[in-house]
């Protein structure tokens, strides 16, 4: 009997087009919060799990800093979790999107918009604050 392995990856955020498709009820465009890593590096990732098993493998500088931070200081990893709220966000009105939950995507793109049009961080945080408040 073959043996079998399970590897957890842990990449951080990936440049694919995800916010594009997900659903989103914010008055902003969704965008990832940077730095981004390229989604080929999440696929060589998988491609060496798959060939030399390990336990899990963290993809970018900053998948190690959160997963390091949550484990030694949960506190500041949360509080470091609430100021990326603003940082994903785009200087852009919310394109009326259900997302792709019941039907799926058809840009068949890999990469996402990057950084591009990106919303102030300070003001983007300061509205989510004001409407859960």
């Amino acid at each position: 009997m073959a043996a079998v392995s399970v590897t957890l990856i842990q990449p951080t955020a990936v440049d694919t087009p995800f916010p594009e498709h997900a659903a989103n009820y914010l008055s902003q465009a969704p965008k990832l919060p940077t730095p981004m890593i390229d989604p080929a590096r999440v696929a060589r990732a998988i491609l060496d799990a798959a060939t030399r098993p390990t336990r899990h493998t963290r993809v970018g500088a900053m998948a190690v800093l959160n997963t390091t931070l949550a484990r030694v200081m949960p506190r500041l990893a949360d509080a470091m979790a609430r100021v990326q709220l603003g940082r994903q966000q785009r200087e852009e009105p919310a394109p009326a999107h259900t997302g792709t939950l019941w039907q799926p995507g058809e840009t068949g793109h890999m990469h996402g918009r990057g950084d591009e049009d990106a919303a102030d961080p300070k003001q983007a945080y300061d509205a989510n604050v004001r409407k859960d408040e």
